[in-house]
């Protein structure tokens, strides 16, 4: 498993499964999570996908 997602898993007590969820689309499929959260995205200027998306 990813250490991300380990990490994820240790610190996100009662909605572990969502961000578990959105964070693997992060790490798996970067333009799908860009395309989820484009709005959100652009708010903190990122405009593509990059590869910290699952840390952001």
């Amino acid at each position: 498993m990813h250490t991300l997602l380990l990490l994820v898993q240790k610190l996100s007590c009662e909605v572990e499964e969502q961000i578990f969820s959105e964070v693997s689309l992060a790490i798996q499929k970067p333009e799908s999570y860009f395309e989820m959260f484009k709005d959100r995205l652009d708010e903190r200027g990122i405009d593509s996908p990059i590869d910290e998306l699952a840390w952001i």
